[in-house]
């Protein structure tokens, strides 16, 4: 934070800009030298108590090797490849907090609104039409919210930000510092967002008089949480309003990994909170894929409702994106993937026994 206000003055800008580059190549390098297993395997170890809401946590594995694979930088995820007839996919909720604040509010208050907004398109760009109105949207608004607005990420991007933040008590103060936009612009922003999604403040009320009653949370899921906070605190409150969104999604991502394990269909590598990465017999793509993404979406009832958070796949034979210069990266699955292999690594006695 004092670096990001200190570049607002033209010669610290420079010396500034050079720090940061230097601290994400520092941790680029940590990455790197991350020690691995004999195997050329990097693991790592997942706490099922980890956090509040049900969410894993990862560390470095049992054997003092690998590390947090949760948190790799999604330009150094190329270095992770599948095994020689293998391929990845990346299995991910579709805006899962989202749906969860919708079945929430559609829950308690019986209104659809934002259940029907997550449903029927892309929210994200709904949302970052309500924030930056000034955008030209007469032609394809997914390609303008998609342009980059600030050092690599897109007004999309800070739109879902400032929809998460909002959902959750976030201040325009809070939020301006976050996503680096202007406090009146966001401060415009939610009060259209309230008068498009009225009910959101209602459920924060009901938050409040929850905890003032109870002292706990009880998840559309069957989670329950006590805060031993001070219930009338703004700390206490923000983190009981975020905590239900948040472990629906922990709870349903969970529940696809269990199930896909139960069902056999193919090495389960890694869960990174609101997604799954499994690696599946290249051959199979076309039939086993659909299986998978059947176990990752669990349907829950609602009012006698049924929602379902989607789950989008995406395929390659390493765990970046695809690009012009990584053909064999993660690419949306839609259906079938033409590609073929480009680079196919070395594999080990032990691999080869196995393969």
């Amino acid at each position: 934070e004092a670096l990001e206000k200190l570049r607002a003055y033209h010669y610290a800008e420079p010396v500034v800009n050079h720090i940061l580059a230097l601290r994400d190549i520092g941790k680029t390098i940590g990455v790197l030298e991350t020690e691995i297993d004999s195997d050329s395997r990097i693991r790592t170890t997942y706490n099922i108590a980890g956090t509040d809401t049900g969410r894993l946590s990862s560390r470095l594995s049992d054997f003092g090797t690998g590390t947090n694979l949760q948190n790799i930088a999604p330009r150094l995820r190329r270095i992770f490849v599948a095994d020689p007839g293998f391929k990845f996919a990346n299995i991910d909720l579709s805006q899962a907090d989202a749906r969860g604040v919708g079945a929430i509010i559609f829950n308690l208050f019986g209104d659809p609104t934002y259940l029907a907004a997550c449903e029927s398109g892309d929210l994200h760009t709904t949302v970052c039409r309500l924030a930056w109105q000034e955008l030209d949207w007469s032609g394809d608004a997914r390609a303008t919210a998609d342009q980059i607005a600030y050092r690599g990420m897109s007004y999309r991007d800070l739109a879902k930000r400032l929809g998460h933040g909002t959902n959750y008590l976030g201040t325009p103060r809070t939020m301006a510092r976050h996503t680096k936009t202007q406090e009146d612009l966001i401060r415009d922003f939610q009060h259209r967002y309230f008068g498009a999604f009225p009910y959101i403040r209602e459920w924060h009320q009901h938050v409040r008089n929850t905890l003032l009653t109870d002292g706990y949370i009880t998840t559309l899921l069957g989670r329950k949480r006590w805060f031993f906070g001070r219930r009338n605190d703004d700390t206490t409150v923000r983190a009981a309003v975020a905590y239900e969104p948040q472990s629906i999604t922990a709870d349903l991502i969970d529940r696809g990994l269990l199930s896909l394990w139960r069902n056999n269909l193919c090495p389960v590598l890694l869960q990174v909170h609101d997604s799954v990465l499994v690696q599946y017999p290249e051959d199979q793509e076309d039939s086993i894929l659909p299986k998978i993404i059947a176990c990752i979406e669990q349907p829950f009832t609602v009012r006698d409702r049924k929602v379902i958070v989607p789950a989008e796949a995406q395929v390659g034979w390493n765990w970046a994106y695809a690009r012009p210069d990584n053909p064999d990266g993660l690419k949306k699955y839609s259906g079938h993937d033409a590609r073929r292999r480009t680079s196919i690594p070395k594999t080990s006695i032990l691999d080869r026994r196995f393969l």
